[in-house]
C-alpha cells in the first residue's frame, strides 16, 4: 500500500464519503492514495443532483414513466411505432429511449427523442384516451389521460427543453442560452397545441416558485434555467476538485503536446510537484524536461499517442523522473467499469436454481466469465484437482 498513488470509486456512501468512508481513511495512512471519483459517472451524478430542483425532477418523472408506458406495452408500443412513421417518416428512432439514471449521454439521447416525437406522442395519447373502437383497457385510458395533461403543460415543455440543452451553454452566456431555448420550448408548445404561459402568482405562496418577474420569459428563466445551471455548475466544482484536475497536468508530457503547446514544462510541472517526494532525482527535473523535448523533435517514427504505448519507450537511466511519473499518471484509475464487469455477471452464474454455491467457487466463475480471454490448460486443471482430492475416479484417459 506505501506505493498507492490513487484509489477509484463509484460514489457509494460507504466508499467515497468525506468524513469516514474509505477512501478518506486510506488517505489519512497513505497521502498520496489520489481519490478519483469513476470517470464514466463523476459528470452523471453533477447532473442528477442538479436535477433534484422539484421542478427538473417532475418532468424527467414524468419522461420516464412516458417512455416505460409505451416500451412495457407490445400494444402500446406498436401504436407509437405507425404514428411516428405516420407524422415523421424521417425520423430517426421509432420507439422512446429510457432515461438512463447514470449515464448523462443516454439522458440526453433520451430527451432529444422525446422532443422529436412529442407531437406523435400526443396524438397516441388522445387516440387512448377516446378509445373508439373499445379495444383499451382502463388502466391504459387513466393513465394516458394523466401524461396527455402532463406533456401538455407549458412548464413541462420549458423544463424539457432546457435541461436537454443544459450542457450546450455555460451560465455566462445565459441571457442569449435562455432566450434560445425558450424560443424553441414555445415552437415545440405551439406544434402540440399549448400556448406559453406562467402558473398563477399570489402574494404568499409556499408550495411554488413565486418570483417577480416582467414577463413569462423571464419567470421561467428565474425558476428553470438559472437554479438549475447554478446547481450543475456547483456540482461540477466540486466533483472535479483543483487536486484531481491538476493531475491532467501530466498529459502535457505526451510527445504530441510536447510539440504543440508552448508552456507544457510549467504544466507538467504542476503534476510532478504533486509527487516531489516519488521522484529519484527531484533536482535535475528541468534538465530531463529540456532534454525531453529535444529527444522527440528529433524522432521521426509516429509519436505515442497513449500512456501504454510511451511507458515502454522511455529510457529509465535518462530521463528517471519522467519515466517515474509517467508511471504514476498511467496507475491513477480513471474509471471502475473493470471491477463493476465481476457485478454485472452474478444474475448469470448464481442463479435460483444455483444459490448453494461455495464463495470460493462462486468467484472463480466470476473471475473465469469475466476474463474469457486468458486461455486455460484444461490438463493443468485436472492436474491440480487429482492432486488436492485423491479418489478411485479414473481422471485420465
Amino acid at each position: 500500500m506505501k506505493f498507492c498513488v490513487g484509489q477509484g470509486y463509484d460514489g457509494a456512501g460507504n466508499m467515497a464519503e468525506n468524513c469516514s468512508g474509505a477512501a478518506v481513511r486510506i488517505k489519512a495512512i497513505y497521502p498520496k492514495a489520489l481519490y478519483v471519483h469513476c470517470g464514466s459517472h463523476v459528470l452523471n451524478l453533477c447532473v442528477a443532483n442538479a436535477c433534484n430542483i422539484q421542478i427538473v425532477s417532475n418532468m424527467m418523472s414524468n419522461v420516464r414513466v412516458i417512455s416505460q408506458f409505451f416500451n412495457f406495452s407490445p400494444k402500446r408500443f406498436d401504436v407509437l411505432k405507425k404514428k411516428i412513421e405516420e407524422m415523421f417518416p424521417k425520423a430517426h428512432h421509432s420507439r422512446l429511449i429510457d432515461v438512463c439514471r447514470t449515464r448523462w449521454i443516454a439522458r440526453i439521447d433520451g430527451l432529444d427523442v422525446f422532443i422529436e416525437v412529442l407531437p406523435a406522442i400526443i396524438k397516441c395519447f388522445e387516440l387512448i384516451i377516446n378509445n373508439d373502437e373499445k379495444s383499451w383497457n382502463h388502466d391504459s385510458v387513466r393513465d394516458a389521460n394523466s401524461y396527455f395533461f402532463a406533456t401538455r403543460s407549458f412548464q413541462f415543455l420549458v423544463t424539457l427543453v432546457v435541461v436537454s440543452r443544459c450542457l450546450e451553454r455555460l451560465r455566462s452566456d445565459i441571457e442569449h442560452s435562455h432566450g434560445a431555448w425558450y424560443s424553441e420550448a414555445v415552437v415545440l408548445a405551439a406544434s402540440v397545441g399549448v400556448y406559453e404561459h406562467k402558473p398563477c402568482t399570489i402574494g404568499k405562496q409556499l408550495n411554488r416558485n413565486n418570483c417577480p418577474s416582467e414577463s413569462i420569459n423571464e419567470y421561467y428563466k428565474k425558476v428553470i434555467t438559472i437554479p438549475f445551471l447554478d446547481h450543475l455548475s456547483s456540482q461540477i466544482q466540486l466533483r472535479f476538485s483543483n487536486k484531481n484536475i491538476a493531475v491532467y497536468n501530466g498529459f502535457f508530457a505526451m510527445p504530441t503536446n510536447v510539440l504543440i503547446v508552448a508552456e507544457w514544462r510549467s504544466n507538467f510541472l504542476l503534476f510532478s510537484n504533486e509527487y516531489e517526494d516519488e521522484l529519484p532525482e527531484p533536482r535535475y527535473i528541468m534538465t530531463e524536461l529540456n532534454m525531453w523535448e529535444d529527444y522527440w523533435r528529433s524522432v521521426k517514427n509516429s509519436l505515442p499517442t497513449t500512456l501504454t504505448k510511451l511507458l515502454p519507450l522511455i529510457d529509465r537511466i535518462t530521463f528517471p523522473n519522467i519515466f517515474t511519473l509517467i508511471q504514476i499518471l498511467a496507475t491513477i484509475p480513471v474509471t471502475t467499469c473493470t471491477c463493476e464487469r465481476s457485478i454485472s455477471v452474478i444474475r448469470r452464474l448464481k442463479t435460483y436454481l444455483r444459490n448453494t454455491m461455495s464463495q470460493n467457487r462462486f468467484n472463480s466463475l466470476a473471475l473465469m466469465h469475466v476474463h474469457q480471454d486468458i486461455s486455460i490448460d484444461v490438463n493443468e486443471v485436472i492436474d491440480c484437482f487429482a492432486r488436492k482430492n485423491p479418489r478411485r475416479m479414473k481422471l485420465w484417459s
